[in-house]
């Protein structure tokens, strides 16, 4: 029930279709069938070729355990990074900020020991990586907190707001007739719809913790 109502919270207005990474795998407790549907590279399995299509990255979050410590949470948290889906109009985090405590990969948890190494081993080999994906993980975790979006998405929208404005300005006064810009200009304000959305949301939400 709580991971149903973190994804009303994320798409309150929006219909959208999810690749929920815990339920799109076969869950069972065959540990090789698990690792056949993986394979022996994170550079290649169904969550990095899953992240690689989307638009939106959506954290959620639960009161029970803290994700940051599973390998292939961080994995995907940094992928979401260099992916450039960390921006306001594209990540989502929802759910209880319950473990606000700063995580290192290194120290990171797996049901599978076989799939802790595999990742480890592919950050080990790059340097830099390990600080790219522990500097990822906690700027999901640290900063972008449900509650605490609220006023980040307000001034997002506002300004966003008064440059759409001032664009449409420009844009009809120069009577130009740019059919990309004019999408550029619907993409955002759709975006800004979305987030005025989110707000309503969060500030109810806020609302009921201070009742």
């Amino acid at each position: 029930d709580a991971f149903v109502e973190s994804l009303n919270d994320a798409f309150p207005t929006t219909i959208v279709g999810l690749w929920i990474c815990a339920t799109a795998l076969y869950q069972t407790t065959r540990s090789e069938l698990i690792s056949k549907a993986i394979g022996t590279d994170p550079r290649s399995a169904p969550f990095t070729v899953a992240l690689r299509s989307v638009d939106c990255f959506c954290v959620v979050r639960n009161a029970v355990a803290d994700i940051y410590t599973r390998i292939w949470c961080c994995w995907e948290a940094f992928l979401a990074n260099e992916l450039k889906l960390l921006v306001p109009a594209k990540l989502k985090v929802v759910g209880p900020q319950n473990f606000p405590e700063v995580v290192d990969i290194e120290e990171a948890q797996a049901s599978s020991k076989d799939d802790l190494e595999m990742i480890l081993n592919v950050i080990r080999e790059e340097p830099g990586m390990k600080e790219r994906v522990n500097h990822a993980v906690n700027e999901i975790k640290m900063v972008r907190d449900e509650l605490g979006m609220t006023q980040t998405f307000k001034n997002f929208g506002r300004d966003n707001e008064r440059r759409i404005a001032d664009l449409e300005v420009v844009v009809d006064d120069l009577q130009f007739e740019n059919t990309g810009l004019r999408t550029q200009l619907q993409d955002l304000k759709a975006v800004v719809l979305e987030l005025s959305a989110r707000v309503a949301g969060l500030e109810g939400k806020e609302k009921k913790a201070r009742a």
